[in-house]
């Protein structure tokens, strides 16, 4: 029988801790629940077994996460590709240039202080 509390998480009874439960019982919510399917955009895909998902309407298999279609990970990855984090990469480019101009300076003072000893 689910708790409110834990949900499909209550056949754990007491075992196992809050945490844990609650934890099993979000993934299962969301392993069970059904999602847009990529291709005929309507909520028909279903989980079929760890990482694969099948759509109801059109019968389309896809591999994705264990437990979502699309994993955090692979949206960012996506995103990338299609260029919605122009953004980002212009500050990751920026960010390097300023490591590139923080790296000459120091390079510059070893040498100075090199120099120095030696006429010392």
């Amino acid at each position: 029988m689910a708790t409110k509390k834990v949900k499909s998480a209550g056949r754990f009874k007491e075992r196992y801790g809050v945490k844990i439960r609650t934890l099993v019982s979000k993934i299962e919510k969301t392993s069970r629940a059904r999602h847009e399917c990529p291709k005929c955009t309507k909520n028909t895909l279903k989980r079929k077994a760890a990482g694969i998902w099948v759509c109801k309407n059109c019968d389309v298999k896809i591999a994705g996460g264990a437990y979502q279609p699309n994993t955090p990970s692979a949206k960012i990855i996506q995103q990338l590709r299609t260029g919605k984090f122009e953004d980002l990469k212009k500050q990751m480019r920026e960010l390097e240039k300023q490591e590139k101009i923080q790296e000459t300076p120091k390079d510059q003072t070893e040498d100075q202080t090199d120099v120095q000893k030696e006429m010392n």
